[in-house]
């Protein structure tokens, strides 16, 4: 088990979603946000429909700092494992992860196969870019760069944490319109939702969380993975660029790739119509 003895064995999560009944779907955010990002990440239509969770990372804000204790896949699916359980979600959940929290859902696909029904990476991979490759990007590589220095990544995370900082540093991971993009509802509501708890967060349990997220890789596993598998991505991603989600999906026996031209690493915002009809689709077809 991948758990501190004595640490609380769940992960932050946050409950909503207007149905009572259906196929439960649960959200796991990326990198330095929270799992307060649900409410606005997800689309309308699937909040609507279905019964939704949103789950921390580990290391986040909310989440035990050191319950991931042996930084491996399988403890990181014993852990949300754990969390969908305690939440009452049973195992005809359809798993989203965004970014980062895409390999997180992967993880629990792969190594708990029985746990979840389907899964969905939005804009992520199933690891490896973060050790260089023909798919790593300038902006992987900056971001390990800080992870390896304590005070590098204190200090980066307390300036991402003013309003006016943060906006231009994920309006940068977007593709279209920064301003029209931090002028949009969803962007907004999830920059309220996530700010102050980024500002209060201790730094060094997300640093050590999110070095050894990065250093997962679960390319090998992907051709066992028999689950609805769906990658989701946008055409112009300056993150996990798309050519590494198409190899992901092609290494697997049950995906497909998605793929919304001129969209960048949040898909969510950039795009709500697009993504909320391509997840509703999927999900969709799970029973089918």
């Amino acid at each position: 088990m991948g758990y501190n003895a004595g640490m609380r064995h769940t992960l932050a999560s946050d409950r909503f979603g207007a149905a009572s009944s259906g196929r439960p779907v649960v959200f796991v955010h990326g990198a330095f946000v929270t799992h307060a990002m649900g409410r606005s990440a997800l689309p309308a239509s699937l909040i609507d429909q279905h019964p939704c969770l949103s789950v921390g990372l580990p290391g986040h804000a909310g989440s035990p700092p050191g319950a991931w204790a042996d930084a491996t896949a399988e403890g990181l699916a014993d852990l949300l494992a754990a969390t969908l359980r305690e939440a009452g979600i049973g195992d005809d959940a359809a798993v989203v992860g965004h970014s980062l929290g895409g390999l997180a859902a992967l993880c629990l696909a792969c190594r708990r196969p029985g746990r979840v029904a389907a899964v969905a990476c939005v804009s992520g991979t199933a690891g490896g870019l973060f050790r260089g490759g023909e798919h790593a990007t300038p902006l992987q590589r900056v971001a390990v760069a800080a992870a390896a220095s304590p005070t590098a990544f204190q200090l980066g995370v307390r300036l991402g944490s003013c309003s006016v900082l943060l906006h231009r540093w994920l309006a940068g991971l977007a593709a279209g319109d920064a301003a029209a993009l931090r002028r949009s509802p969803g962007f907004r509501a999830a920059s309220r939702a996530y700010l102050p708890a980024l500002w209060r967060a201790p730094t060094e349990p997300m640093r050590r969380a999110l070095r050894a997220l990065a250093g997962l890789d679960l390319r090998e596993n992907l051709p066992e993975l028999a689950l609805p598998t769906l990658f989701l991505h946008g055409g112009a991603d300056p993150v996990f660029p798309v050519g590494a989600a198409g190899d992901a999906a092609a290494a697997c026996s049950a995906a497909r790739l998605a793929v919304l031209p001129g969209v960048g690493h949040l898909p969510m915002f950039e795009a709500p119509a697009a993504c909320g009809r391509t997840l509703q689709a999927w999900i969709d077809s799970i029973d089918r």
